[in-house]
């Protein structure tokens, strides 16, 4: 017997294709389908597992699995399983540990001052005047490649905290993890049967900051497949702090991933539902519809035991992918063969590894193209992956559910999109595909190209107003300075670093203060502050930085959720924004929007269980400890959701918000909210948020909205402004000097004069990801912007640093164009006129192009609006 196919509401011409896609491949009785109208299939049998999944009538899956998956976390961090360390305590003194060779200007040693348990714990104190890095290491430990593994261990700090590393969430989320960097944690050193090391030893758990109390550290691995030994290592990176630790541990992880069953049973025209109760006390139900052009997967987990819980929900579909590609991005296309996970994914959160995708979209081609998606829309701490080893395909998301966040009523849900795409262009095509999805989180409709410049600010009084004004008349867009976080000068810089204790007692002298503007601010700080699972304050930094030289600098992480009375969300709104749109408005002054500073920069999770009880977002969990909690980004979705109302209601629908791009990975949840976003950084030093993965990340990001970029970077050269410069032409980015960058030469000016004119010339045009247009030199990359309308232009940039002469392939039939040699081509950087040939359809644009240049060539005299062919040919 035929499946049973359920159709979604579509077109006449949509629901013959799905016939089509019917009448190709028959399933067990009772199985239910669902189709697009582009050729993609999803079948489940009546107990929940996947039986099919085609594109174009090709099959993909050879065993059926259970789409959905459970694992539950919720005692991961009290297994009953023993500890594979014989002295995880140092009760034994220095048995079963030895030092690292590495130990430089730390002093290593037992003590029986303070422990966490037991009469012991390791001692390190840092030399004041140096940073050193020291540690110990265990004797091998017998392991099996391929299981799971989890290393944890307590920290305490006599000062509340350790100091080093220090930087940004491109450091913390991503960098601190690939090998260089060796801040306070726990290291794996891997070993094979021959106990010869599998690589250099790898950070597993951080220590950021706190440890003002004993504080957990917990990391979860898979042994490498050759992995049959281990050891571990303890180790802090310290200036002058002393740290204890104490009872590493080192178990096998024992939590089992339990494929999800119940029934699934046809609701409606194009939709499916899946309900199931599981034994641990979680009720799951799940709904799968389908659009014309993709299949939605939602669904919402509910626990009936009223306990905490921590969770990894998984879709997953049983694909063969072995021989595709995976892409972690336009630029790293990977071929799937080993037996491996295949993911981009960076930590959700600066305390601990807490994996999640850094595009809300994944991608996999073949002869085909198919991807999985997140929605912008619903913030959730999850991953997209391809696993090999188990040929999975999948979404998996980490939830939280707890009693205290009485208006989730014991609920987290998750959503997940499945969209077929032209394998052609890779990972760029999942991207336009998903930008044609969701096209209102890509664009804006305030027209902030219309500006020569980007002012943030102070405008709060008539001293500082007029500056709006100045920026009206030099067409200059012009923001009021917030930022979603808490920052306070703590001391004079003079004196020396402050303690823990020392940046709490500078918020209650701020409560304290007759000024009821600044009392208010510290009785913001205190009901917003975002708390780890320890109770403490989830510091950033405390610091002395660059933009106030003259003070000791505490920032914390912050709930910015706009229903906490009396918190930052709210103080913000009403002592910063509408006091700088009063004090414009009065003197006839148009202040543009609100500009949030280091967006995204304490990417944390908030045990705070006030918060939790107002949280309307689902929870997470903290992966150092697996206690539910509440991601600080979900507080500020709900922060510039309202405070989008509230510009529009009070002071304007133009009234833009503009960001200081930081984080990575959570922030794409914010994207939607978001007109324009800014950077900042240094263009010449490693790690420094200009790199070609973060500008890819972060143009894709952004979409059809400005860029800009603020270079932080003092005494550069002539030769790296120009670099710099061009970097920032080839993707469409506004190069600015930021205000710490002295010492340039004074021509740099008139370079960024010139940038500027080409850069407006096209910008406005919004940048595309499938360029059509390629060039015969693998050094030489292209950008696309335009194609919305009239305007037609690419980027080209040299990669290499000297000269690369070549030719521009661009694709005139894809793109539309019916008549390519009626066209005029113009390279905007010189001005001149580039003759070019037409074959086949394709225009071939000669370039040579300077090293680490960019040129930017303009197709004019179409006449017509360009059209993108939407459906895809069979």
């Amino acid at each position: 017997m035929k499946r049973r196919t359920i159709l979604p509401s579509t077109t006449a011409s949509a629901i013959a294709f799905s016939i089509l896609i019917l009448s190709l491949s028959t399933q067990a009785q009772g199985d239910l389908s669902l189709s697009t109208a582009d050729g993609l299939s999803l079948t489940l049998s009546p107990d929940g597992q996947v039986t099919s999944v085609t594109l174009g009538g090709e099959e993909l899956v050879s065993e059926p699995a259970p789409a959905l998956w459970v694992r539950d976390m919720s005692r991961a961090a009290e297994p009953d399983v023993p500890n594979l360390l014989s002295n995880p305590g140092f009760e034994e003194g220095e048995t079963g540990w030895s030092p690292l060779a590495a130990n430089r200007d730390v002093a290593i040693a037992l003590t029986a001052e303070v422990a966490h348990e037991g009469d012991w714990a390791l001692e390190f104190v840092g030399l004041a005047d140096a940073q050193g890095f020291g540690g110990w290491e265990s004797d091998p430990i017998p392991v099996t490649g391929g299981l799971r593994y989890r290393v944890s261990g307590w920290f305490r700090v006599r000062e509340g905290f350790v100091t080093r590393p220090s930087g940004s969430p491109v450091l913390w989320q991503r960098r601190v993890y690939e090998g260089s960097i060796h801040p306070t944690g726990l290291y794996l050193q891997w070993l094979d049967a021959q106990k010869r090391d599998l690589g250099p030893p790898s950070l597993a758990a951080l220590l950021h900051w706190n440890a003002q109390e004993w504080k957990r550290v917990t990391r979860e691995v898979v042994a490498p497949p050759d992995a049959r030994y281990v050891k571990v290592a303890v180790a802090a990176r310290l200036e002058g702090q002393t740290l204890w630790a104490d009872d590493i541990s080192l178990t096998q992880s024992p939590e089992v991933e339990v494929g999800v069953g119940g029934t699934v049973v046809a609701e409606a025209e194009g939709r499916l539902t899946q309900t199931a109760t599981l034994a641990n006390g979680l009720v799951i139900t799940a709904t799968y519809t389908a659009h014309p052009d993709h299949i939605a997967i939602s669904g919402t987990v509910r626990d009936t035991s009223g306990q905490p819980r921590a969770l990894e929900v998984c879709f997953a579909l049983p694909v063969d992918l072995d021989g595709w590609t995976w892409w972690d991005d336009v630029r790293t296309p990977r071929p799937i063969g080993e037996p491996i996970v295949y993911e981009n994914v960076v930590s959700a959160d600066f305390n601990a590894w807490l994996p999640m995708s850094l595009y809300p979209y994944a991608a996999v081609t073949a002869g085909e193209g198919l991807a999985l998606a997140l929605r912008m829309d619903q913030p959730r701490v999850a991953e997209l992956a391809y696993d090999a080893a188990t040929g999975r395909y999948l979404a998996r998301f980490h939830l939280g559910i707890d009693p205290a966040a009485s208006k989730l009523a014991g609920q987290a849900s998750f959503a997940v999109e499945l969209y077929r795409f032209d394998p052609e262009w890779g990972f760029r095509a999942a991207m336009e595909k998903y930008a044609r999805l969701h096209p209102e989180w890509m664009d804006t409709p305030r027209d902030l190209y219309q500006y020569v410049g980007y002012n943030q600010g102070s405008f709060l009084g008539p001293w500082a107003a007029p500056q709006a004004k100045e920026d009206d008349e030099a067409n200059i867009y012009s923001a009021q300075y917030t930022a979603a976080e808490i920052n306070i000068d703590v001391r004079a810089s003079s004196e020396p670093r402050p303690t823990y204790a020392e940046a709490l007692a500078a918020v209650q002298a701020l409560i304290a203060d007759p000024d009821p503007a600044i009392s208010s601010w510290g009785r913001a700080i205190t009901e917003s502050v975002s708390l780890d699972a320890n109770g403490d304050w989830l510091i950033k930094t405390v610091g002395v930085h660059s933009w106030d030289p003259d003070h000791w600098e505490a920032i914390w992480a912050a709930d910015f959720d706009p229903e906490i009375a009396g918190g930052m969300a709210q103080w913000t709104i009403e002592q910063r924004v509408d006091r700088a749109f009063a004090a414009t408005e009065e003197i006839g002054a148009h202040l543009d929007g609100v500009q949030i500073d280091n967006f995204g920069s304490t990417p944390s999770i908030d045990c705070d269980p006030a918060h939790l009880a107002l949280a309307d977002i689902p929870l997470t969990y903290s992966a150092n400890t697996y206690q539910p909690g509440l991601h600080n980004v979900s507080g500020v979705y709900e922060y510039l959701a309202h405070l989008r109302q509230h510009l529009d209601a009070l002071w304007g629908s133009d009234r833009a918000l503009s960001v200081n791009f930081w984080g990575l990975g959570t922030v794409n949840y914010l994207a939607p909210w978001i007109d324009a976003f800014g950077s900042e950084g240094s263009s010449h030093k490693e790690g420094s948020n200009f790199d070609f993965w973060t500008l890819d990340y972060r143009r894709a990001i952004a979409y059809h909205k400005p860029r800009i970029f603020a270079n932080q970077q003092p005494d550069l050269t002539l030769d790296q402004v120009r670099e710099y410069a061009n970097r920032c032409l080839f993707y469409g980015m506004m190069p600015v000097v930021g205000p710490h960058a002295a010492g340039w030469p004074p021509e740099a000016s008139q370079v960024l004069t010139d940038t500027h004119r080409v850069l407006f010339q096209f910008w406005a045009a919004g940048w595309e990801p499938v360029t059509h247009a390629w060039t015969d030199r693998e050094a030489v990359w292209v950008e696309r912007f335009g194609g919305r309308g009239e305007g037609l232009f690419f980027t080209l940039h040299n990669t290499l640093a000297e000269t690369v002469a070549c030719t521009l392939t661009v694709d005139a039939e894809a793109l539309g164009i019916e008549h390519p040699a009626a066209l005029t081509v113009t390279e905007l950087v010189s001005g001149e006129e580039v003759l070019f040939e037409v074959e086949e359809g394709r225009m071939l644009i000669p370039a040579e192009v300077e090293g680490l240049g960019t040129l930017v060539f303009r197709l004019s005299g179409l006449g017509y609006r360009i059209y993108l062919p939407l459906v895809m040919k069979e």
